[in-house]
């Protein structure tokens, strides 16, 4: 896998550096957003155009960066996904003729389609996710810091919970997706099943028989899915409620600081501000890097059946024959078909 990130590194390079870049500006908004308390309570009506357009520049600038980011996540994971296919048909075609029958055509299919794809949307997209959310939630931490270090102490408490959480769910959704990627190809075994033998099941008043094999596979894959997506869905209301629960009680420690001349009111607002954000930030984070530690089985399953290129040596020089034909012909009863 190595190889493939390494060719299309500066894909991944660039995504990084845009989406930090992203919050980047989002943190310069909220830090300008916050003036909008002094200006109202001093009554400084004349910064409030100010105020208000160096806002909506970052914002946009904020949308520039997220755009050339995602951009570029999205041709890293799909480049190498093309790559991994292309090397498998390549590999599979310079390999020896045997060796192909030794798979069905529905494993072929799981290997190249259904794996390569869960492989794209867990691993690959989540890889540039992953680093650039590390990037963004040192920004972040580097943000909080500046207003007050009892904030930021009280941010990295609140986000450690959910990380340990995360880490529980992720070996778990693991063994889930190789599970949901086993089923399938069963399923497709029996679908195959059904549609190329269609004559023969149906001249023999046998398809009982096999549309039960069917359905047992269907309903096998379906409660698969079931599994894995109620998980990860677990696993996201999870993050979610926790995070709902430490801004809160921030919101609360950081009045308490107003209260005690520790911070000002604009700096209140804006640690608001930034601790919603880094703190669904830093749960995203732990998200795409559990979700790329959680792939490692489906990632060496795929790595694995890449088929293993076998060249036959052939001999670049082909002699040269002189060969003459005479009197060759052939024919179908009385018809002459050729005469050489």
């Amino acid at each position: 896998m190595k190889k493939y990130i390494y060719k299309y590194k500066s894909n991944l390079l660039l995504s990084t550096f845009f989406g930090i870049l992203e919050v980047y500006f989002i943190y310069l908004y909220s830090l300008k957003s916050a003036e909008f308390v002094d200006i109202i309570i001093k009554n400084d009506n004349p910064n409030i155009g100010k105020v208000c357009i160096t806002t909506i520049i970052y914002i946009a600038f904020s949308y520039i960066s997220f755009y050339i980011s995602e951009l570029n996540c999205q041709k890293f994971a799909n480049s190498i996904s093309f790559e991994l296919r292309h090397d498998y048909f390549e590999g599979l075609y310079e390999n020896k003729i045997s060796s192909f029958y030794l798979s069905k055509k529905e494993n072929y299919i799981t290997d190249i389609d259904q794996n390569i794809d869960q492989l794209r949307l867990d691993y690959l997209m989540n890889l540039p996710n992953s680093i650039k959310g590390i990037g963004q939630v040192l920004v972040y931490l580097i943000a909080l810091y500046k207003i007050h270090i009892i904030i930021l102490t009280l941010t990295i408490v609140f986000v450690i919970f959910p990380a340990m959480i995360s880490k529980i769910f992720s070996k778990k959704i693991s063994n889930l997706r190789i599970l949901r990627s086993n089923k399938h190809s069963i399923y497709l075994s029996r679908l195959n099943e059904l549609l190329d033998g269609f004559l023969l099941i149906k001249e023999s008043n046998s398809k009982k028989f096999f549309i039960k094999r069917f359905d047992e596979s269907n309903k096998s894959l379906l409660d698969a899915r079931k599994k894995l997506n109620l998980s990860t869905s677990i696993l996201y209301e999870s993050m979610f409620a926790l995070n709902l629960l430490s801004a809160m009680l921030i919101i609360l420690f950081a009045s308490i600081l107003v209260s005690k001349g520790h911070i000002s009111l604009k700096e209140l607002i804006a640690s608001i501000t930034l601790v919603s954000i880094s703190t669904n930030a830093i749960a995203e984070a732990f998200r795409y890097t559990s979700n790329v530690f959680s792939t490692k089985e489906i990632k060496n399953l795929v790595l694995e059946k890449l088929p293993k290129k076998d060249f036959i040596k052939k001999d670049k020089l082909k002699p040269k024959l002189d060969l003459n034909i005479k009197n060759l012909d052939f024919s179908y009863d009385n018809n002459k078909i050729f005469l050489i």
